[in-house]
């Protein structure tokens, strides 16, 4: 079983309305409705902006499964975004 071989692996359900409420992106979030399940973007861009949160909040790096690193990802920088082809 994976879970007891990853013993540094936690899961925590998140509130995304309070994550998102104290972020510096809630005035966007809340003030134009994506906060709703009903907007076009709001499942779309849900999993993007709490990425971009915890990253801003306790630093990081986010890699896609497919992404391939052609160097070291750094380790001495608080946080980095890689978008596309680079």
């Amino acid at each position: 079983m994976l879970i007891p071989a990853l013993p540094n692996l936690h899961f925590i359900r998140l509130n995304y309305s309070e994550l998102i409420a104290s972020s510096e992106v809630a005035d966007f979030w809340f003030g134009n409705n994506i906060s709703s399940p009903r907007h076009q973007f709001y499942r779309n861009q849900l999993s993007d902006v709490v990425r971009l949160i915890l990253l801003d909040r306790f630093g990081g790096a986010y890699l896609d499964a497919d992404t391939a690193s052609r160097a070291p990802v750094p380790t001495d920088i608080k946080n980095f975004i890689v978008e596309g082809n680079v």
